[in-house]
């Protein structure tokens, strides 16, 4: 039985960060004390995140704020079950929030209690009590922790992503990808696991490649562990484990000289049609972009679309990266891009009178020829045009 004054205890963990280009080179600058260390990816990958997400905290966006601790106030409250007990609690959150932005930081310790009106009470005050707590950079992705009758639960994120073809490309159908809030600790730690064996197994540079396009692809763009900076984490991750094969990278590998907006993540190509194809052909699928609001304010519709999700992620996760169809041409794609990147800086090497790489009778080597057959004639053939 919920009372009137029944007080739902929240603790919100604001996740924000900023200067991501000089945060990567100081993780640069210590991978190789890192690889000494060699710690799993699931213990590596939450140390990078922090290290790249470095700084002091930007300006929140305010409105982010407010809809992010909405939701944290009427997730599976009891007596917020409409659209309309939402915006009661917003407006609330909001009269907050403008008294806490202008007071600065000391307005975020202690509690506040938002009351809002509620539709179950037939309009008469719920509440809920607000403990703000400050970033915490390196945890995955979860609003809070919500004691509720007594009972704490755990209360995670879900992301939505405006899927949309690239560049009209087919394969990349229009809609809304939401990750999943299903265990998104138990998926974050499977992959890491599952990837880390497939290292060790790896014969070949481009077995090696494919998984760290795997780890990339499904880490960043499918399972989003963290809350914020998670394509910043995972490039991080893909330099260091190229560092692992003796391809000493200073930064994340781009290929800007096709495609202007692969300068800094080449495989930025391959990633956003990964993530709604893997939707659409192993999960439920995208959200409709008109269906969106629906989807949100429905909690059966949202709760069996990420139990699905978490089920579809884990199946694959255990089946390791895929390699028929779309999805498995997407993680060969992400693979010779890769391929090229390291050819190309072989052959920067090479001309500067310097040795970049691992030998060449290693099994992870890669000469310049790559480069220079398949990309140099393109960019010749551009340049004269």
């Amino acid at each position: 039985m919920y009372t009137l004054r029944m007080v739902e205890e929240a603790q919100f963990h604001l996740l924000s960060s900023d200067n991501k280009k000089e945060n990567l080179k100081k993780f640069i600058d210590c991978i190789p004390a890192l690889l000494q260390k060699d710690l799993p990816s699931k213990r590596s990958l939450p140390l990078m995140h922090r290290l790249v997400t470095a700084g002091k905290h930007p300006e929140w966006e305010r409105d982010w704020v407010l809809g992010t601790l909405s939701e944290l106030v009427t997730q599976e409250h009891p007596q917020a079950q409409t659209i309309k007990d939402m915006k009661a609690a917003e407006n609330n959150i909001d009269v907050y929030l403008r008294s806490a932005f202008r007071k600065g930081p000391q307005a975020w310790r202690g509690t506040k209690e938002i009351r809002f009106a509620s539709t179950a009470l037939g309009g008469k005050a719920a509440s809920a009590l607000i403990q703000p707590a400050m970033l915490r950079r390196g945890h995955l992705r979860k609003l809070g922790e919500r004691t509720l009758s007594g009972e704490t639960k755990d209360i995670f994120a879900h992301i939505e992503t405006p899927m949309s073809g690239l560049s009209g490309e087919a394969g990349t159908p229009d809609g809304i990808y939401v990750g999943t809030t299903e265990k998104v600790d138990e998926l974050f730690n499977d992959l890491c696991d599952k990837c880390d064996e497939l290292y060790k197994q790896a014969k070949t540079l481009d077995e090696y490649l494919e998984v760290v396009v795997f780890m990339s692809l499904m880490g960043s763009g499918v399972i989003h562990p963290f809350f914020d900076g998670n394509g910043r984490a995972f490039a991080a991750k893909l330099v260091y484990d190229l560092h692992k094969i003796g391809y000493p990278l200073k930064e994340v590998p781009g290929i800007g000289e096709i495609e202007p907006s692969l300068a800094d993540l080449a495989l930025d190509g391959v990633s956003a049609q990964f993530t709604s194809n893997f939707a659409s052909a192993h999960g439920p699928g995208l959200v409709r972009t008109h269906m969106i609001n629906a989807f949100l304010s429905d909690a059966k519709m949202r709760k069996d679309y990420m139990h699905q999700m978490h089920d579809a992620i884990s199946a694959q996760i255990k089946n390791g990266a895929p390699k028929d169809g779309y999805l498995g041409h997407l993680i060969f794609s992400g693979v010779e891009i890769l391929k090229l990147c390291l050819s190309r800086e072989v052959m920067k090497a090479q001309e500067r009178g310097e040795h970049f790489g691992p030998s060449a009778d290693s099994p992870f080597y890669i000469g310049p020829e790559k480069y220079r057959d398949e990309i140099g004639a393109y960019i010749e053939a551009n340049r004269r045009s």
